[in-house]
């Protein structure tokens, strides 16, 4: 199943903890902010929800 991950920039940190916390590598840093690159990978963990200070994160199925 493909999960729909969307970052709220204008709540987001850039602190980098919930590319740090997603060890399936769909989430990288880059231009100083997290970018969802392979949602295909995502298995729905949520660890990056619960890592972000800001609730800037969401994570839904498709």
């Amino acid at each position: 199943m493909i999960r729909e991950i969307k970052i709220n920039y204008d709540a987001c940190l850039r602190c980098g903890e919930c590319v740090k916390s997603c060890v399936f590598s769909v989430l990288e840093f880059l231009d100083e902010q997290p970018v969802v690159v392979n949602p295909k990978k995502c298995s729905g963990c949520m660890e990056c929800v619960r890592r972000c200070p800001s609730n800037a994160i969401a994570v839904s199925e498709k």
